[in-house]
Formats: structure tokens, C-alpha cells, sequence
């Protein structure tokens, strides 16, 4: 889910840093603090009772692995939860949803992959998921797999989310062992099949011949360059040079030692019983190989990022399939888990976005050639500290300039007249109707899953932030916009087209004091 007018960075490797075009049902669910009221858990539902269909199996009856235990068991009330830890250090968390159509949906969250990539091995996690995406196993080749299946309504995938790699496992729950048993099998004998590798890489390599072609698919690529220090390949997309070095067996050694060693999350929402989820848990992901178990500091020293003190600017002409320059600043802001400065934040985004715009449309009156304007908070996830407000618009290339400046200075004035009554109405009344929105929302769940004890996350303070967000003064948004701009900007970024036009500019470099 994405909100605004926002720009993407690339795929799978931007995930990792700023995405513009976060989804805010991570940012937003995941950005909480300590304690708040506690909300019973529902009674008026009835869970249907899946059945156990016990033919064709992927793993015959008297081959499936014994029962493991449960080290321990916990009801969130506060969120109507269950979380729990295997005795392999594997924790499982599961929420009912009464969804019409009685589905389940097991998300795996293993921590590590592109967190520990290097120059060398940059690429292998994203690489890697072609084993989820076109399942294959030791046993079965991906076209033995999906006959196996005909007739299940089973589904995979594979995803590489920030600081983890995700297995998806989902469909109906009269299905649900049966997506227990291949999560399973893809948790401990996948295989990548050559043509999955070669598919993604030509996909890969053709995403990077059309990266360069326009000032708005460079963009994300530029931001990442200007924000991360320049030997940390881990926030910037992929090379040519890097995706022609991976083959399959690298791919395939990455994985297994992921399958292996990785800290493990389970989420799992839909309308199955905890009781049943948590049996065939502990038949299941009991299983597995022991490994660490998941807290708060996990992988601690690798999400450390030194960040430059000083403002990087680009300024830069280049080659664009559109006459469109792109414009931009931004400015460091709040972890996630910042919750009294996050909620501000995002109004001061909403509301200076709507100021903006209205601005640009008294400078350029003509619609066609007016653009767009967003401004976004992205708080720090993957890597605290690297929180960002940020600003982007489109211009017409003669007016680059000016309406850069003119964002930075609206900004600014902004941040010392802070919002009116009007402004902070609207504002509350739509972060009020996003969290509503988003706390009834099955996909939010489960991120906040696979995530639970990754994030630390106070599920009491996040049932109640709906009438937190009513709370938010119109001091807090100015004082706390006043505080991220009034320093100097991390990024200041100007991308005019070549070639419509515009005077020529020297590709100036991107400048970091680290």
C-alpha cells in the first residue's frame, strides 16, 4: 500500500534504505513506543473450523517430522495475539481474521541476507528467492512441484524486505497443512533452478539499461548514492557487473546457509485457530535447525550507519526520455520506534505537501507543464538514525531552480508559522482514518508478525493511536519540523534533462564528508 505521490526507489535493493514509496502500513504500524491501555481481545467471533485434508500430501503421514516444543507461550490481549518460542529459538505469532474468504497466510521472516552482503555478494539474496518465486526442491523440480499441487489452492513467494528474506505461504485453511509442508520443504531442501536464475538476471540487467534513460527512474539511484557512504553497496541497486557474477550454485550456497543459520519470524493471520497454527508449528518449524533467536538487537552491528554531517548536493544534467527536471531536499528525521515525533512528522508532510502545491500552482499556472510535489516522512527501520523527511517534485526544466529554492524556503516558513486550525483538522482527520484503516487490515498483521519481536513493537500503544493522533497539538507539528529544518539539509538534489533544452550543466559529483 502506498499513499501520495511518491517515488520509488528500486526495487529490492532500495528497500533497504529510503523508499519514497514506503509502504505506510510498515511505517506507520511498526513506529510505536510503550505502554498504552489494554484492548480485550473479540468474542463474538466463532472461528471456522478448517479441515484436514489428508490426501496427496507432500509429505506422507508417517514421514512428517515429530512434535518439537514450546519453550514458551504468551496472549498479547492487547492486540488479540498469540506469540510464542520454539525450543529451536524459531518465535511464531499468530492473529485470527475473520476474512470472507476463509484464507491463511504463514510469512517467514529470516533475518540476515542482504543485511550481509558485501561487494562481493552483492545481489545473492534477491538472487535467492527464485527458490520461493519458481519453487523447486531436491526432491522435485519446479514442474514436478506445481503438478504435485494441481488442485491445492497453495501459493508461494519470495521477497527480500529490508533487513530480511520472506517466504510466503498462502491459501485456503481447509489447505492448511498442506501449506505448512511445503513451507517445510522450502525451509529446508529448496533448490534454484538454473532458468529461474537466468530469467531473473536478464530482468535485473534490463531494469538497469532503462535506470539511467530519464531524471525520474535516476532519481532513487542518485538519492541512494548521496545518502550512504560510498563503500556500503547494501542501499544502492544492483550493478551489471554484479548480477553477471552470480550463478546459480552461489545463489543456492547463499541460501542454504540462510535456511540454516538465519534468525526466524513466523506470522501467520487468517482464519485458522491459534490452537492448530501453533500445533503444526511445533511440527513443523520445531524442525528446523536451531539458531538465534530474534530480539531487538539482531544483526545490531550490520545496521549501523556512519551518515554524513554535512549537506550532499547533486546537481546534474543528464540524458531523459522527459523534459521533466527533478528537485529535491530532504532532512535526517526519526526512527521508527520515535513515536512522539513520527506522528507530527507525518502531519507536517501532509500538510506541506497541500501548501506546496498550491504554491506551485500560482508559478506555474499551466497545468501540463506544473508537475508534482510530495513530501514524505520516511522513518529509520532498517538502519536507525537514517530517517529522512523528503521532498520531490518535477519541474519544467527552466524552472528547476526556482522551484527548488521555493521548496526549501516554503519549507522553512512553514516550520516557523507552524499549521493552521484548518490545516491540523484535516491532517488529524486523515492519519485518524489511515490508522482505522490500517489496524482492520489484514496485510498490516502480518507485518507486524513477522516483525514482532524484531521491532520490539507495543501493540497496546498501537490500538490506541487512533485517539493519540486526535492529540497532536499544532505546536508539536511546528516545533518538531522546526527542529529537522532549521539545521542543514542532508541531501539537496537537481536532475535537469539534456536533452530538452535545458542549458547545459556539468555532472556535478556527489559530495560526502565520509
Amino acid at each position: 500500500m502506498t499513499l501520495g505521490n511518491n517515488v520509488k526507489l528500486c526495487a529490492g535493493a532500495m528497500s533497504l534504505v529510503l523508499s519514497l514509496a514506503l509502504s505506510l502500513a510498515l511505517s506507520l504500524a511498526l513506529s510505536l513506543s510503550a505502554s498504552a491501555q489494554v484492548v480485550p481481545p473479540p468474542t463474538d467471533v466463532v472461528p471456522t473450523q478448517p479441515k484436514r485434508v489428508e490426501e496427496r500430501w507432500l509429505i506422507p503421514m508417517d514421514q512428517r517430522p515429530a512434535f518439537g516444543e514450546w519453550r514458551e507461550q504468551t496472549e498479547v490481549f492487547s492486540a488479540s495475539m498469540w506469540t510464542g518460542v520454539l525450543t529451536n529459538n524459531v518465535r511464531v505469532s499468530h492473529r485470527y481474521f475473520p476474512n470472507e474468504k476463509q484464507t491463511g497466510q504463514i510469512q517467514v521472516a529470516l533475518y540476515g541476507g542482504g543485511l550481509q552482503e558485501d561487494a562481493s555478494t552483492r545481489g545473492l539474496t534477491e538472487a535467492a528467492m527464485m527458490a520461493w518465486k519458481k519453487p523447486a526442491t531436491k526432491d522435485l523440480s519446479h514442474t514436478e512441484l506445481k503438478a504435485k499441487l494441481k488442485g491445492w489452492n497453495v501459493g508461494t513467494t519470495g521477497e527480500v524486505a529490508g533487513d530480511y528474506a520472506r517466504l510466503t505461504v498462502a491459501g485456503d485453511n481447509v489447505h492448511i497443512e498442506m501449506q505448512f509442508q511445503l513451507a517445510y520443504w522450502l525451509l529446508t531442501k529448496p533448490v534454484i533452478e538454473a532458468d529461474a536464475i537466468e530469467s531473473w538476471k536478464q530482468e535485473q540487467l534490463k531494469e538497469i539499461d532503462s535506470r539511467m534513460r530519464g531524471t525520474r527512474s535516476a532519481f532513487p539511484h542518485v538519492m541512494a548514492d548521496a545518502i550512504f557512504p560510498k563503500d556500503d553497496v547494501r542501499g544502492r541497486g544492483l550493478t551489471r557487473e554484479q548480477v553477471e557474477a552470480i550463478t546459480v550454485e552461489k545463489a543456492q550456497a547463499w541460501l542454504e546457509k540462510l535456511i540454516a543459520t538465519a534468525p526466524i519470524e513466523v506470522g501467520f493471520v487468517g482464519r485458522v485457530p491459534r490452537e492448530m497454527v501453533f500445533e503444526l508449528s511445533q511440527r513443523y518449524f520445531a524442525s528446523l535447525p536451531e539458531r538465534p533467536l530474534v530480539t531487538t538487537a539482531t544483526n545490531a552491528d550490520l545496521r549501523r550507519i556512519v551518515k554524513s554531517t554535512s549537506t550532499v548536493t547533486v546537481d546534474r544534467a543528464m540524458p531523459s526520455v522527459t523534459p521533466r527536471a527533478v528537485v529535491s531536499w530532504s532532512f535526517w528525521a526519526c526512527d521508527e520506534q520515535d513515536y512522539d515525533r513520527m506522528l507530527p512528522l507525518q502531519m507536517a508532510a501532509r500538510i506541506a505537501t497541500r501548501r506546496f502545491d498550491a504554491k506551485l500552482k500560482e508559478v506555474l499556472p499551466d497545468r501540463e507543464t506544473r508537475g508534482g510535489i510530495s513530501w514524505t516522512l520516511n522513518p529509520a527501520s532498517t538502519f536507525p538514525g537514517m530517517g529522512l523527511f523528503v521532498g520531490v517534485a518535477t519541474a519544467p526544466p527552466a524552472k528547476a531552480d526556482e522551484i527548488h529554492a521555493l521548496m526549501l524556503s516554503e519549507l522553512r516558513a512553514f516550520a516557523q508559522q507552524g499549521p493552521t486550525e484548518g490545516e491540523m483538522l484535516e491532517a488529524q482527520a486523515a492519519q485518524q482514518k489511515l490508522w482505522q484503516d490500517r489496524l482492520i487490515n489484514e496485510g498490516v498483521w502480518g507485518l507486524i508478525l513477522e516483525s514482532y519481536a524484531y521491532t520490539g513493537i507495543d501493540t497496546g500503544k498501537l490500538m490506541t493511536v487512533p485517539g493519540i493522533v486526535m492529540q497532536v497539538t499544532p505546536e508539536q507539528v511546528r516545533d518538531q519540523l522546526q527542529a529537522i529544518v532549521n539545521g542543514d539539509p542532508a541531501t539537496s538534489i537537481v536532475l535537469r534533462p539534456a536533452t530538452a533544452g535545458a542549458a547545459p550543466v556539468e555532472s556535478v559529483p556527489v559530495k560526502r564528508d565520509n
